[in-house]
């Protein structure tokens, strides 16, 4: 699991965006922590934690962070039902 005094791994880095759309004025996201399963960030059916909430919050928006590959993003989105 990823404890909530991980939060700080969603990383906004605010600034000049170079996706378009509106997420663009926002900038770019990188996650400090990569989960590599789904007991990560769910168990039971529950999120866990408010790192697992900010996540699926940008699952659900499909902000893809710039430093994980397409195959993890696809591996998160699953784990997460999206």
């Amino acid at each position: 699991m990823i404890s909530d005094r991980n939060l700080v791994i969603l990383q906004w880095q605010i600034g000049m965006g170079t996706k378009s759309g509106d997420f663009a004025q926002l900038g770019d996201i990188y996650l400090a922590t990569i989960p590599t399963k789904a007991d990560d960030i769910i168990k039971n059916g529950q999120l866990l934690g408010a790192y697992a909430e900010e996540l699926n919050h940008i699952v659900v928006k499909n902000y893809k962070p710039i430093n994980i590959t397409t195959a993890e993003w696809n591996n998160i989105k699953s784990w997460l039902g999206h």
